[in-house]
């Protein structure tokens, strides 16, 4: 029909050409020469899909498409068709397939090794079965190569601000494409850059998805079981990304043993709208999501840590260790595990509106807060709400078992805390006796326009401290001023300025 409709304007304009020009009326036969060899090239140069000129005399004005023709792949409504740049993979695909539609679909190790800078792969959702991936090309910033699932048609999946599982989803009953390891190796390693993964669900490797290149986008992967979950073991990796840049959206871990979702050695990185439950009472997680090493200028936001009561151990809920400066913590939830600074190179962080829920007076689950570890500092607390837990927030010293020369004999020290509320807490403040006998001190904390209510103690004094400051802070229903134990007193250079008590068995000094 193209062809045809274009002969047609080109002999219209042979005709005029014929009825106005002079050069007609001397000598007709140039013209139509020239003519006839212009229309000849332009049905060459028309071509594209067929090798000779019998091919497109087979093409008639009023002529359809057969719609049952397995070759006009166009009119297949049960197959989504070729996007620019794009191609299809589908769990029954091969290499030999050139990857233009589901008919003609790439298996997903043809389509891992070969996709190049602004290729689209579409992944239909499937069984995949128990496969390790191994990427190492890489897109640009224009042109990043991409990896989306969907379900039934292009781009029918989309997480908006979460991801499409929530706890207590079945695994089965996902849309995804699925991959199902044996508990060992890596289902997805990602060493190129600007790298585009989205909408896939992972479940029993060790590491869900291990991401080395800058600039790459891990969104939408809901990652499950990840390690060994029948012993206590630092085993199971949900989603580790290394590099600047990088962007972890909308992604769910569940049960990873080790760590959950992992930023190291980053600039500018950004976790989203991410959670990280553990329920496994064996081999809960022990980091839920943690920046590690020098991460700078990186974000936590709208994510939730969560830990069922009463596991193993109280894992470590969102944690900064052994580097992270200039980062912030915002918007986000903790249940019945902590948010951490861990390392004297800690520092300069800050977290803000953030909320920590634990479980010590509904199952004495310990679990939870606020904690300042080995000598970090400098970590700014804007807006938090704490209740719940043991305590509300914790100063520590302790050997963490990694002879690493930042972790300082030192509790913690210059950190400020901005209208924190502290609720229905065992004790407000606690200079911890957690690893007392290292003898850090926890020294120069300030506490500004906080609220603390319906604890039993405003401060458990159990390690060496110097300096604290509480100022313009509402303190109700709390039954006594410190609780010192293990030789250890509150020091009197501690400051309480205009503060207001209620309904307390003490006087501030």
């Amino acid at each position: 029909m193209y062809i045809q409709n274009n002969m047609l304007s080109y002999h219209a304009l042979f005709t005029i050409n014929l009825t106005f020009s002079p050069l007609t009326m001397i000598n007709l036969k140039p013209l139509k020469s020239l003519s006839l060899l212009f229309i000849t090239f332009l049905l060459f140069s028309c071509i594209t899909d067929t090798d000779s000129l019998s091919d497109l005399a087979l093409i008639d004005e009023n002529e359809s498409i057969d719609p049952n023709d397995s070759e006009n792949d166009e009119n297949d409504e049960n197959d989504p068709k070729l996007c620019e740049n794009g191609y299809f993979v589908t769990s029954y695909g091969t290499s030999d397939n050139d990857g233009s539609s589901e008919n003609k679909s790439w298996s997903i190790q043809h389509a891992i090794a070969v996709a190049q800078a602004g290729d689209i792969i579409y992944v239909k959702s499937g069984d995949y079965g128990n496969i390790e991936l191994l990427q190492t090309n890489n897109g640009t910033a224009d042109n990043p190569i991409k990896f989306i699932g969907y379900n039934n048609t292009i781009c029918d999946i989309s997480s908006n601000e979460t991801s499409s599982y929530s706890y207590g989803d079945s695994y089965d009953d996902l849309p995804l494409p699925k991959f199902s390891g044996d508990g060992s190796g890596t289902s997805f390693n990602i060493t190129g850059e600007h790298v585009h993964i989205e909408n896939f669900i992972l479940k029993n490797f060790n590491i869900g998805i291990l991401s080395s290149g800058d600039n790459n986008i891990v969104k939408n992967f809901i990652v499950l079981n990840m390690g060994n979950q029948n012993e206590n073991n630092y085993t199971g990796f949900g989603i580790r990304a290394i590099g600047s840049d990088i962007t972890v959206e909308n992604c769910f871990v569940l049960n990873a043993g080790a760590e959950g979702i992992t930023i190291q050695e980053s600039e500018n990185a950004k976790v989203l709208n991410c959670s990280v439950y553990s329920d496994n009472i064996i081999n809960p997680t022990d980091y839920y999501i943690l920046f590690n090493g020098n991460v700078r200028n990186s974000l936590i936001q709208n994510s939730v840590a969560h830990r069922e009561k009463d596991l193993h151990h109280p894992g470590h809920g969102l944690i900064f260790k052994n580097g992270p400066q200039y980062n912030t913590i915002r918007n986000s939830k903790v249940v019945n595990t902590n948010i951490e600074m861990n390392f004297g190179n800690v520092a300069f962080n800050t977290i803000e509106s953030t909320t920590l829920t634990g479980s010590y007076y509904n199952s004495g689950d310990t679990a939870g807060g606020i904690e300042l570890n080995n000598g970090a500092h400098h970590n700014t607390y804007n807006d938090i709400t704490v209740s719940g837990t043991w305590g509300g927030v914790r100063f520590k010293d302790y050997r963490d078992g990694t002879n690493n020369p930042n972790d300082l004999v030192n509790a913690g020290h210059h950190n400020t805390f901005n209208r924190i509320t502290i609720s229905n807490c065992q004790e407000a403040i606690l200079m911890d006796d957690y690893g007392h006998e290292y003898g850090g001190e926890t020294h120069d904390n300030t506490f500004n326009d906080c609220a603390i209510s319906n604890c039993q103690s405003l401060f458990r004094v159990h390690r060496p401290n110097s300096n604290f400051k509480i100022a313009n802070t509402s303190i109700d229903n709390v039954d006594e001023l410190k609780d010192e134990n293990k030789s250890f007193t509150l020091n009197p250079n501690t400051i309480f300025e205009n503060c207001t008590t209620t309904n307390t068995n003490f006087s501030l000094p």
